[in-house]
């Protein structure tokens, strides 16, 4: 490349990115990019938008390359706004998610997928990125995840973390329309439950025809567990009656030396009072679910009497209606 045409190029980059329509408005020749990525100098990004250099290209640039092929008014949404909302288990599909209003025209390119809507959006901003709401982050990542225990992974997540609550993302989810609602409904009725994690809301699942047959009492999803007045802690799974809960020991926020020894005092805690807690990981239970489940029968069978001073406050997003008090508690 000539030493001029470098330069002009150099004055027309953005964070490295050019675009073609930016080469013909500066007079310079269209097929200059074409050229110089088949020489392997430039990387192509997102339909006419160029990295000036080899590549890869960065995070930030593949963004800024999808905003810069989507136009003005474009912003990020889905799973790419997600990440920037620090929102948790977000999927990576390989794609930048870019919303647009339904009048704009801009096709989908290999790394940029684009989506319109008819609706005013909240615009907010992460690191001078243009962004839906949180909310919509969530439940966007959740219809486009494709599986249940991804949806799950999401929206529990999304509430467990504070960024928004089970009617919030049921408004969200109306107004986005039926398509692709049914796993992003059915883990919004698990939050509602008491999970915090898809490992929560699977274990629920695996125990749910046990009640149903009467095999088991029923069980409550992370209620607060208070002895004498003193709280022992939130259990994952709590099995009404029998002093007995299930703990789900994710290596995200278990592996840690201070993580573990937090998990192993909480134990004592429990097991100082009678009350006993059985531990697996997710992969554990995703593995072999038919193994857990005999176990939680099996503990389940041997009865202890529950001590006298026992309350269990089921978990919700208000101050609980009823608190369940010795022998017959719940979670």
């Amino acid at each position: 490349m000539h030493i001029d045409t470098a330069d002009r190029v150099g004055a027309l980059s953005l964070g490295g990115l050019v675009s073609r329509r930016a080469l013909v408005a500066a007079g310079l020749d269209p097929g200059l990019a074409s050229r110089e990525i088949r020489a392997g100098r430039w990387y192509r990004l997102a339909g006419g938008v160029t990295l000036t250099a080899p590549g890869p290209p960065t995070e930030e640039q593949r963004v800024l390359a999808a905003l810069v092929h989507a136009g003005d008014g474009s912003l990020l949404c889905g799973p790419s706004a997600g990440r920037l909302h620090a929102l948790r288990d977000m999927p990576d599909d390989g794609l930048v998610h870019v919303l647009l209003p339904d009048s704009r025209r801009r096709a989908n390119t290999p790394r940029v997928r684009i989506h319109r809507t008819r609706d005013p959006v909240d615009v907010h901003h992460r690191r001078g990125w243009p962004v839906v709401a949180p909310v919509r982050a969530a439940v966007e990542s959740a219809r486009w995840s494709g599986s249940l225990r991804g949806a799950r992974a999401v929206l529990t997540a999304a509430v467990a973390d504070g960024w928004c609550s089970p009617d919030q993302l049921e408004e969200a989810l109306r107004l986005g329309g039926q398509q692709g609602s049914a796993h992003a409904r059915r883990a919004i009725a698990d939050v509602r439950l008491g999970a915090a994690s898809a490992p929560e809301a699977e274990a629920a699942d695996l125990l749910a025809p046990h009640v149903v047959a009467g095999r088991l009492p029923p069980y409550l999803l992370n209620p607060e567990i208070w002895v004498d007045g003193r709280l022992l802690g939130r259990v994952d799974l709590w099995l009404v009656g029998l002093g007995l809960g299930c703990e789900t020991d994710s290596v995200q926020f278990h592996s840690s030396a201070e993580a573990l020894d937090a998990t192993l005092l909480r134990h004592a805690r429990f097991e100082e009072h009678g009350l006993r807690l059985l531990h697996h990981t997710p992969a554990r239970l995703r593995r072999d679910p038919a193994a857990w489940v005999a176990g939680v029968l099996a503990a389940a069978a041997v009865r202890r009497p529950e001590p006298a001073g026992l309350t269990v406050v089921p978990r919700g997003p208000s101050p609980p209606t009823a608190v369940i008090v010795g022998s017959r508690d719940g979670r």
